[in-house]
């Protein structure tokens, strides 16, 4: 997923996406709220809640979200970088 996004970025902007304005977060957070009003055909707030207090191994561009007891996102993310225009996998830090 990573990949693709990374890809499908460059593509459009002609540049890599800035790490620190947040772009694979800001991505996965649209995509996931997208995803749930998609299968509850509501965009109502108290479903919404409810819905990503279920959230469960939903595939992002920075790793696999699913969401704990109290409802916050337990993931992983990893960590790379581009050496020679490959993206290589420095680290995997889990939460």
């Amino acid at each position: 997923m990573a990949t693709h996004f990374l890809t499908a970025f460059y593509k459009k902007y002609h540049h890599l996406p800035d790490v620190g304005t947040g772009s694979g977060w800001v991505y996965d957070a649209v995509y996931m709220l997208a995803d749930i009003y998609k299968k509850q055909k509501s965009t109502d707030p108290k479903q919404t809640i409810g819905s990503l207090h279920n959230v469960k191994n939903w595939e992002g561009v920075l790793g696999t979200f699913t969401a704990d007891s109290e409802g916050n996102m337990v993931h992983s993310v990893s960590i790379g970088q581009i050496e020679d225009g490959k993206l290589h996998l420095v680290k995997k830090v889990s939460g």
